[in-house]
């Protein structure tokens, strides 16, 4: 049995879409009918399809520029990181 309880941080809906400007340009094209399923993804989250609970991954390496150049990889991390 798995346990699927997520802390909320996890479930937390982030993107830089607006849902409300895609709601009002779909109505306004008379197309919300059609792709109203758009803004509900951004508001809740797109469903990807996936049924089963992933059990393995794999992460592969990282490229040899990234270990030649740390500093510059750190400095990038920090600066996505402080812009949330």
């Amino acid at each position: 049995m798995h346990n699927l309880a997520m802390p909320s941080s996890i479930l937390t809906i982030r993107t830089p879409l607006n849902a409300e400007g895609w709601h009002h340009a779909l109505s306004g094209a008379g197309l919300l009918s059609e792709f109203g399923d758009i803004v509900h993804g951004i508001r809740c989250g797109f469903n990807m399809g996936i049924k089963s609970i992933i059990s393995e991954s794999y992460t592969p390496p990282n490229h040899s520029s990234a270990r030649l150049n740390p500093v510059i990889i750190e400095n990038h991390i920090k600066n996505e990181l402080s812009e949330g």
